[in-house]
Formats: C-alpha cells, structure tokens, sequence
C-alpha cells in the first residue's frame, strides 16, 4: 500500500476543529525511542527488513522516504539521522551522504528522497526548506529548489514541504502542506504552475481535491497517492 513520505511516521492532533477550520501538529511521541527499519514488501509478505534503530553506519533514525535507483539500490531518507543511507538489492547497507547543518551536502531533518533512471537523486531537505540534487552515485551536483527564496516567497508566499515526485525528465512536482496544493518545477528549479486545492463540499459532507487546475493533468502515481491520502486524513481528523 502506497504511503506518501509526508504521513509516514506522523501522530497528528487536530486543533480547532470542524470542516474548514483545522490546522494540524505532530503529537509529542509516546515514546522517546522507537524500534524503526524500512521494509521490503513482495506480495503479501516482508522479504527483507533493512536496518534497525540507531545513528551508526547502516542504522535508521525515524526513517521517511524510500526510493529504488536504476541499480536496484534502495535509498533511504534517514530523517532522523539528517543523512541518506543507500543499502544494496539484497539489504547490505553500502554507503551514506549528508549530516546535520545547513551548509552544501548537508540536511536539516530530510524527509523523502527520489530517483529519475540514471539522471540522479533529489532530496526533499525540510528543515533547510530545498530540494537538492545529487549524481547517480550520490556527489552533489547543488539545490535545485531554494524555498527560502525571495523569488519563490513572492510567487508562492509560505510553502511547507510534505513530499515530492520528480518525473523521468527531471520535473519536481512538490506537495505543499501549508496551502494544501501542487507546485511543479522544472528540472533546474524554475516555477512552472500550481494545481489544484482542497476544499470542503457543503453539499457532499466530504472533502475534495478541485480538479478544474488539473483537469487536462495525468497526475504521477505517487503524487495521486499524496492526494488521495491527504483527502483520507482530512475527512477523518477534521470531521
């Protein structure tokens, strides 16, 4: 089952309440550790868990998104340990980049990762608030997407990064959480449109995506997922 990177991990609390009134924040955790690994899912079994809880060589620290390359190598966004751990096909671990800062090559808590054939690997980095891009085998090539700015606060205001696609050309397309929509970038970070919002159907008793922005929009997997989910919790913590 698809879980975008946004919601995995999150215990939410709704303040406010009613349709059209609430915002969301992460609930303090129950516990101050919790076991975490990434599973590697055929069919209706786990073939494989990579990792356990830790911040050494190989080990998880709330762990977000997961991507596959084109080597069948599984990269893991370790948002915990502000870095990216890479593990091979079969579940050895081989390497990692990144450590806690704001400097290049550095993360601030980065929460999804994401692969493009042989064109690289990008890297939502939250807390620093960018995508940045690395080559194939993980050396940084630089940001991409700088949502700090000042072209990006004047276009788009607020924007707080909850999961990311980028296509085989390299087009970013960034779900927002602040405005509950889309933003698409080009392959070198330029802002191309905005798609879509939700809303609250007085009529239905439900929240919907509006499709008139994206009517003409044949929509990425894993970016329908982002919506169909965002929808999910909506309807259940705002209702």
């Amino acid at each position: 089952v698809y879980r975008p990177a946004w919601l995995v991990g999150r215990d939410f609390r709704t303040i406010g309440g009613g349709p059209g009134r609430c915002r969301y924040e992460p609930e303090a955790p129950a516990r101050v550790s919790v076991a975490v690994a990434v599973a590697v899912v055929g069919g209706a079994a786990v073939d494989r868990v990579l990792g356990r809880f830790g911040v050494g060589p190989g080990e998880l620290t709330a762990p977000q998104g997961v991507a596959v390359d084109a080597r069948g190598r599984i990269l893991v966004a370790d948002t915990g340990n502000h870095r990216v751990a890479r593990f091979d096909s079969s579940g050895v671990y081989l390497d990692q980049f990144g450590g806690f800062g704001s400097d290049d090559g550095r993360f601030d808590r980065p929460i999804d990762v994401e692969t493009a054939g042989t064109l690289g690997i990008w890297v939502l980095d939250r807390g620093n608030e960018r995508i940045v891009k690395y080559d194939f085998e993980g050396l940084l090539i630089g940001t991409v997407v700088d949502l700090r700015s000042e072209d990006v606060r004047l276009r788009l205001g607020t924007v707080e990064p909850g999961g990311f696609a980028v296509d085989r050309s390299g087009q970013i397309t960034l779900a927002d959480l602040a405005e509950d929509r889309l933003i698409e970038f080009d392959p070198l970070g330029a802002i191309l449109r905005v798609r879509g919002f939700f809303k609250y159907d007085e009529e239905k008793g439900a929240w919907t995506w509006n499709l008139e922005r994206v009517r003409d929009y044949a929509l990425p997997d894993n970016v329908a997922g982002l919506i169909a989910h965002r929808l999910e919790e909506l309807s259940r913590q705002c209702l």
